[in-house]
């Protein structure tokens, strides 16, 4: 009796998915006025499923699933302060949506306090890449939402979050814009060319909030951020492997209680190899990098453990300047190939403070690794006479006291996580202060 009526339910949710596709056909699909592509967030998700289906896809427990799934969205959901529970849930969410008996995702943030742009984008564009690859074999997903009427993340959610992209039902909670500047997302593909067109938008973006304060950019300082924009930008689409995607995306808002200062969250994310994959790869790491590379790697073996291991060093290292995959002293212009991330994120250190001590949050996520630069660790200029670094000055950031590349890195900085994310994330998390500014120019 059970497996008479199992039987009939499959028959008609297969009719019923069935008609809901002929309705879907029947409409045209939306494009931008102005370039003729799909929405940029939705325009390489079959690329990005394909990342995540050969990268992330994992074995579920062989258990009973139901048509609904729900997930408690934890109390801090963010890249920067809870990463590792953060990508794991992720990661969950993306193979439990893999699964063709789930018809729906349900995500509950009422027990959420605090969520960062970072992590709403990189769960968003998972889920979008799942969801489009479903409709597309005629399985589709849907998503809902639930938080609390007095929510403050409900901007994000909103505005940058599950309803502006996934277009999630909101059980509780009331829409409203706030005083909000946003940076909607953008995307690109290895080889797009994209990247520059990209950067210079982000730079008129940030120039849009500084003005919120009071202040702007000179020309100098407008060409300075727009090319380290750039350069992160386009290490994303070289560095992420052919096929990858890159992502980008901003957020700000001014104080609700003081108009003097707001909060600003940047954010750009590839999906792809990590650094320390893409060092590995032979073919497309340099003969002089291998070589420095397992220099440092027979340096640094004996000093390995559970906080310091081969892809923490490689992806140190590969923060500093002149040490590239790609870096080889007999092309031209490519001896100063590196630390444009660090500097990007050093620029923001600077600048994005408040007059109460408050500091920026600044982290990049790779792999297994997770670095965290704060005001501990600059990156300063250091001599060097060895057969390693050679004999040259170079700009190094050791997460040391001593800045000794040749030293293991301090594990509050630089830490091994459980989980694993395929490619690279670049989270920026900064205020903008009119009273901190305003010292800063009578410097």
């Amino acid at each position: 009796m059970n497996k008479h009526r199992r039987i009939k339910k499959r028959e008609y949710w297969k009719r019923h998915l069935e008609k809901s596709m002929r309705k879907r056909r029947k409409k045209k699909p939306k494009v931008h006025g102005h370039g003729g592509y799909k929405n940029d967030y939705i325009e390489y998700c079959e690329d990005v499923y394909h990342i995540l289906k050969k990268k992330w896809l994992r074995r579920v427990r062989n258990e009973k699933r139901g048509f609904t799934q729900q997930y408690n969205i934890p109390e801090i959901f963010t890249i920067a302060d809870n990463v590792d529970s953060t990508i794991s849930l992720i990661n969950t969410m993306f193979c439990d949506a893999c699964n063709m008996n789930v018809r729906q995702q349900r995500f509950d943030y009422r027990g959420c306090m605090e969520i960062d742009l970072a992590a709403s984008m990189i769960m968003d564009t998972v889920l979008i890449a799942v969801q489009t690859y479903r409709k597309s074999i005629h399985y589709p997903i849907d998503f809902s939402g639930i938080y609390g009427k007095d929510s403050h993340i409900e901007p994000i959610l909103e505005n940058s979050g599950i309803i502006e992209h996934l277009h999630a039902v909101v059980v509780e909670g009331k829409t409203q814009r706030r005083n909000l500047k946003l940076f909607k997302m953008k995307s690109g593909k290895h080889g797009s060319n994209r990247s520059d067109i990209t950067a210079t938008r982000l730079n008129e973006y940030f120039q849009a909030c500084l003005k919120t304060q009071g202040y702007c950019l000179n020309d100098e300082g407008m060409n300075y951020l727009g090319k380290m924009f750039g350069e992160v930008i386009n290490n994303c689409e070289l560095h992420g492997g052919e096929g990858s995607v890159w992502y980008t995306s901003g957020y700000y808002q001014n104080s609700p209680s003081d108009d003097d200062y707001g909060k600003c969250q940047m954010v750009i994310f590839n999906y792809g190899d990590s650094i320390f994959e893409r060092i590995l790869d032979k073919n497309q790491t340099s003969e002089e990098m291998q070589d420095l590379l397992q220099k440092m790697h027979e340096e640094h073996r004996r000093k390995y453990d559970s906080g310091w291991n081969q892809e923490a060093l490689y992806t140190v290292l590969s923060l500093q300047e002149g040490i590239s995959r790609l870096k080889d002293r007999r092309v031209q212009n490519n001896k100063k190939r590196g630390t444009g991330t660090i500097r990007l994120l050093e620029s923001f250190m600077s600048i994005g403070k408040k007059e109460n001590g408050n500091t920026p949050k600044l982290d990049i996520i790779s792999g297994h690794i997770h670095i965290k630069i704060n005001e501990k660790y600059r990156l300063l200029e250091e001599h060097f006479e060895d057969d390693i670094m050679g004999r040259a000055s170079r700009k190094i950031i050791a997460f040391n006291h001593e800045n000794n590349i040749y030293k293991k890195a301090d594990s509050d900085c630089v830490k091994i996580l459980n989980s694993y994310f395929p490619g690279t994330i670049i989270a920026m998390n900064f205020y903008l202060d009119r009273k901190y500014l305003s010292k800063l120019v009578k410097r």
